[in-house]
């Protein structure tokens, strides 16, 4: 759901800075041989108990998302494409960079922007509000105070 938070902050960002009609953020997930056991964080109960309230702290309703699973047609419509981490950019069987090799120059770590390559946290099992804090903070932190360096790089490509 990490994929999701940073769409709603990232078109809040552009929404702000009135680029909304010039750039769009969407949000997809990697395909698993198994479908996913909700399609939206409140399936999730203890994810979405912990992860709700700071979410109306920043202003951002992710009640109306569903999972998406990536596909090459949304791929190729993509100027960047970012990856919350290393495995689902490269690393997993089924990553981005495996299951679209012909697009890798347009794939980068979501933290690149920040100037790093960690992966963001998985929050997914986490009970903890702290934990999702921490993942929220930060995604909503890149999302709007390293919007020009998203933006530089989706003009490149």
């Amino acid at each position: 759901h990490r994929s999701v938070i940073a769409e709603r902050c990232i078109n809040q960002a552009l929404k702000a800075r009135g680029l909304d009609k010039e750039f769009v953020a969407v949000s997809r997930g990697l395909q698993t041989a198994s479908p996913p056991v909700g399609k939206n964080l409140k399936d999730y109960e203890d994810e979405w108990l912990a992860s709700s309230p700071i979410l109306r702290e920043i202003g951002i309703d992710i009640s109306d998302a569903s999972s998406t699973p990536v596909d090459l047609s949304i791929v190729e419509k993509a100027s960047l494409i970012l990856a919350m981490d290393k495995g689902v950019l490269i690393e997993k069987p089924n990553s981005l960079a495996k299951q679209f090799p012909e697009h890798g120059y347009k794939m980068r770590l979501f933290t690149e922007l920040a100037g790093n390559i960690e992966d963001v946290e998985d929050p997914y099992g986490h009970k903890d509000q702290e934990t999702h804090r921490r993942v929220i903070e930060l995604i909503h932190s890149v999302s709007t105070e390293r919007l020009d360096a998203l933006l530089n790089y989706a003009r490149l490509f």
